[in-house]
């Protein structure tokens, strides 16, 4: 069909492969310059599922589960500690996100973070997942968990630990994990679950890490 474009589902853009510049010709809402929404398809064709913004790393809002969660307008750096209660989400906008002693993601909350984003923990820091986290990066826009320090080896912060009341499921997606103890620790939680995707995890003392009981 080159040279005889043919549009499909009759929204005015032809399918690619005749020419044309929709990537999903069988569904009409899916077309360059189409509104993204959050349902897990990329509605304008940018090759982005979901992100609505210009750039992979210039976004203003995360797609969790079904809905946008807006990223805060106060630039970065962003210090956090303590408690995280509620949905939290954490953008580009507002990295590097500085985390100062250990960071704890309560039952019932879930941390989503985004494209681009940088974490950089204090020595002997960690992120303990009561919770769930989220990590929505790419290979080529990673989200980068790494120590706060200026010389910084395996072991400097403590790693990603998942508690032993953990309960449900955590994502990571093109995530890089470094300089940790243990860079995903799992503490006898069950059921809890992480499923690992395009990511790298280099220089720790322990990459994973599953104690009795954990499942």
């Amino acid at each position: 069909c080159p040279g005889n474009p043919i549009d499909y589902d009759a929204d005015g853009h032809a399918v690619y492969y005749c020419g044309g510049d929709a990537c999903n010709d069988q569904d009409s809402p899916v077309h360059p310059g189409a509104q993204e929404v959050c349902d897990g398809v990329d509605s304008n064709c940018d090759g982005l599922d979901d992100l609505p913004g210009p750039e992979p790393c210039d976004y203003d809002s995360v797609c969790i589960n079904g809905s946008y969660l807006t990223c805060s307008t106060n630039p970065g750096p962003t210090t956090v500690s303590g408690v995280l209660e509620q949905d939290t989400v954490w953008c580009a906008q507002n990295s590097p996100y500085l985390v100062d002693g250990s960071l704890v993601v309560l039952e019932g909350a879930t941390l989503s973070v985004g494209l681009c984003v940088e974490v950089k923990v204090a020595d002997g820091g960690s992120i303990v997942l009561r919770g769930n986290l989220h990590v929505n990066g790419q290979r080529a826009n990673p989200v980068l968990f790494h120590s706060a320090s200026q010389t910084p080896v395996a072991g400097s912060w403590e790693g990603i630990i998942f508690s032993p009341v953990t309960k449900g499921d955590s994502s990571f997606t093109g995530m890089i994990i470094e300089h940790a103890g243990t860079a995903l620790g799992f503490e006898g939680c069950s059921p809890c679950r992480a499923l690992v995707k395009d990511s790298v995890i280099r220089l720790n003392e322990v990459g994973w890490r599953q104690f009795p009981g954990s499942g």
